[in-house]
C-alpha cells in the first residue's frame, strides 16, 4: 500500500509564516474484499522541525463497494494546514499513515516542505 502525494505547487516551493500548506493524495496497493469492498484509514499530521504538530493530526476513511469498471480507483484524501504566524525557519514534514483494514497492512510516508 502506498500514497501518491500531490501539491499543487512544487516540493521545491518555500512557504511563509502564516501561509496555508495544501496536499491531496492518492492510496494505491490495497486490497478489497471478495465482495470487492475496500476499507482504508489514514492519520495525517504535520510537523516542525522538532518533530512537533502544528496542528492536531487528522483522521479519515475510504470505505467503498467497488464495480468492475472501478479495478484502477485509487481514493483520494486532502489535507491542509496553517504554517503558525510564529513558525520559525527550517524543514517541516507532513507524515501519513495508512491501514488497510482488509488487507492487514500498514504503510507510512512524509511529505517535507521548507519554511522560511
Amino acid at each position: 500500500m502506498e500514497a501518491l502525494a500531490s501539491n499543487y505547487v512544487p516540493l521545491s516551493y518555500v512557504y511563509s509564516a502564516g501561509d496555508t500548506v495544501f496536499l491531496t493524495f492518492r492510496i494505491g496497493g490495497y486490497r478489497a474484499s471478495e465482495k470487492e469492498r475496500v476499507l482504508i484509514s489514514h492519520r495525517v499530521e504535520a510537523l516542525d522541525p522538532q518533530g512537533l504538530p502544528l496542528a492536531p493530526a487528522e483522521a479519515g476513511k475510504a470505505d467503498a463497494e467497488l464495480a468492475d469498471e472501478d479495478k484502477d480507483w485509487m481514493p483520494t484524501a486532502h489535507f491542509s494546514v496553517l504554517v503558525p504566524p510564529s513558525a520559525g525557519s527550517g524543514s517541516y514534514r507532513i507524515r501519513i499513515l495508512l491501514k488497510d483494514e482488509i488487507g492487514g497492512t500498514e504503510a507510512s510516508g512524509e511529505v517535507p516542505f521548507t519554511v522560511r
